[in-house]
């Protein structure tokens, strides 16, 4: 790629030491409630945790920064008491961010698809069929 580009005038300077960065993103998130009164007690407790990966071109123009990325995101939501899976979700998105001289444009993000299991659709059929709460 870098080699088509570079024909193109202004182009060259643009795209040499083309790469493009993979970044492994973790996350873990969670909440636990306990009972005081009448008695010290446990709840319950949810936590997600995910990994995203992302693919970004971060050119050096010259007078300032750019940054174009595309990435994936699964996560999944575990909980005590009740079913230990209670949610499994996945994203795919990209964005542009910059910064020249002293303006910042951005970030700017797109998200292609944001899935969600179970759907909020998939728990009112559940429970119209008698199959579910809610």
């Amino acid at each position: 790629m870098t080699t088509a580009l570079s024909k193109v005038p202004g182009l060259d300077d643009l795209t040499k030491g083309t790469a493009v960065i993979i970044y492994v993103i973790p996350g873990i998130d969670g909440e636990v409630a306990w009972s005081v009164y009448p008695q010290f007690a446990f709840e319950s407790a949810e936590f997600t945790g995910k990994v995203g990966l992302e693919a970004s071109y971060e050119p050096n123009l010259g007078f300032g920064e750019a940054k174009v990325y595309i990435g994936g995101e699964p996560s999944v939501t575990l909980q005590i008491p009740g079913d230990l899976f209670k949610e499994l979700r996945f994203r795919v998105y990209a964005g542009f961010e910059s910064r020249i001289w002293i303006f910042n444009l951005g970030p700017v993000e797109f998200v292609f698809l944001e899935y969600k299991y179970p759907s909020l659709a998939a728990l009112r059929t559940a429970q119209r069929l008698g199959d579910g709460p809610v």
